[in-house]
């Protein structure tokens, strides 16, 4: 099945806590000094100030005190502090943006807040109820011809064996108010986590050409200093890229290398899995290729051009050694869709018509865990 990368160590939903009103300044309780101030001709002056919070503890405020004596509250964070004020042209429209930068206490990850307008100010990032906010290291502004862009470095955490860890400069602007990544930029850093994980970013990205040149790469120049679970990690990701490029015959002896080399790793397993898949399938060039396709727009989160491009797989396809690998991406998709009825049919035309098959396993944990949660299996399509 493809492989999924690993989620970053940080929870990125408990870090947003941003709450927008406006208070007089009479009815504002003032404790703490002013630690920043920015001058917003015409509009006021933006401030944050910590407060304390009883037992909850201390919080970061962001105000914009106006002329007159009015006072906005911005935004409230009550696990990250307010640590720097911008001011930079991020849409290109002649008028500046405001960017508040965040740390949180406990580390080191910072987090952009993006604002703009007369008179009131507006958050436009991040957005209410964003899911996926922005957390890097470092936050900064490059002046350009249009304007500024929004620089933020991020740990990239794909294979995790380092120090020294490896990072991504990532590169924003506001489009249409919205908050939208223009390029990015992999830093350099020989050492073997780096390597990996720079690897890692391009199989991320669907660039598996130079995913697997990466991969290639450190097996051949840093394989002595890497423990065997960082060379089973790079071994199996060289598979899945020659498979994910329909290099099917040249993936099939790299998944071997992985468990016969490596056989107490957890990549042994899913090594063993494909390749069993695909060595009873390599005459079925036409499935495979459709199989890879389907796998590809699943791992970018097009679950319905994906479910359509299953759906038009041809019945003779459907044999014992392709079948439920089919049936359970389908699943696999249908759940995704909140298709979970489907997904339950599904499933148990898997069961039924593949008894023996090594998916066999997966597919009812799955299945017990959909009949477990009527929720998901009654859900309907977006």
């Amino acid at each position: 099945m493809h492989l999924r990368p690993a989620a970053s160590r940080f929870s990125r939903r408990c870090w947003l806590c941003a709450v927008l009103a406006t208070l007089t300044l009479a009815s504002f309780a003032q404790d703490g000094p002013h630690s920043l101030r920015l001058d917003l001709p015409g509009t006021g002056v933006l401030v944050v100030r910590p407060v304390t919070g009883g037992t909850e503890g201390q919080t970061s405020q962001l105000l914009l005190e106006k002329p007159g004596g009015d006072l906005q509250i911005l935004a409230t964070q009550e696990v990250m502090d307010f640590v720097d004020l911008k001011l930079g042209d991020l849409d290109g429209d002649g008028s500046p943006e405001i960017l508040a930068v965040a740390r949180n206490r406990s580390g080191d990850d910072v987090m952009p807040f993006i604002f703009k307008g007369n008179g009131k100010l507006q958050m436009l990032f991040p957005e209410q109820d964003e899911d996926n906010p922005i957390i890097g290291k470092e936050v900064t502004l490059l002046s350009g011809k249009n304007g500024h862009q929004l620089q933020i470095k991020v740990l990239v955490n794909i294979h995790d064996f380092g120090p020294p860890d490896f990072f991504n400069l990532e590169r924003y602007r506001l489009r249409d108010g919205k908050l939208t990544k223009i390029g990015d930029k992999p830093l350099e850093g020989t050492h073997f986590n780096q390597v990996l994980n720079r690897a890692g970013l391009y199989f991320q990205h669907g660039d598996f050409l130079k995913a697997l040149e990466g991969y290639q790469g450190v097996l051949a120049s840093c394989a002595a200093e890497m423990p065997p679970s960082a060379c089973s990690v790079a071994l199996l990701h060289e598979a899945e890229c020659r498979k994910f490029l329909k290099d099917f015959s040249g993936a099939l002896p790299v998944y071997e290398r992985v468990f016969r080399g490596f056989p107490k790793t957890p990549e042994a397993e899913t090594a063993h899995r494909e390749y069993e898949f695909i060595f009873a399938n390599l005459q079925s060039g036409k499935g495979l290729s459709l199989y890879v396709d389907a796998s590809q727009l699943q791992s970018a989160g097009r679950f319905t051009e994906a479910l359509v491009l299953v759906n038009q797989c041809p019945p003779e396809l459907l044999t014992k050694s392709f079948g439920p690998y089919l049936l359970y991406l389908k699943a696999e998709l249908q759940v995704s869709l909140s298709t979970g009825s489907d997904a339950l049919s599904t499933l148990r035309e898997l069961e039924h018509k593949f008894p023996r098959s090594p998916l066999q396993k997966k597919a009812v944990a799955l299945l017990q865990e959909l009949e477990g949660n009527p929720d998901e299996s009654e859900g309907s399509s977006p």
